[in-house]
């Protein structure tokens, strides 16, 4: 799934068919540090998670929706928040 998928960076970790909606793909970063915004250090001290359904391309006659991990983080450096 994930190689059809075709993200660079990101995994799927879990599917559903639910009839009458669609495909649901439940995705991962596979690299848990990002970069601050703010002052350019890396980070990977999580401060919030929030998980939100996007819809995608349709698959054929299914429709897809990608499940992601809206992830706030904190800045050990500069104490900014951001997504």
């Amino acid at each position: 799934m994930t190689q059809l998928l075709n993200l660079p960076g990101v995994n799927v970790i879990d599917y559903r068919l639910i009839e009458g909606i669609g495909i649901i793909l439940s995705l991962e970063r596979i690299n848990k540090q990002v970069i601050c915004p703010f002052c350019g250090k890396t980070t990977d001290l999580l401060h919030q998670n929030n998980f939100q359904t996007v819809r995608d391309l349709s698959f054929g006659e299914q429709s897809v929706y990608l499940k992601v991990n809206r992830r706030r983080m904190i800045c050990p450096h500069c104490h900014n928040k951001f997504t």
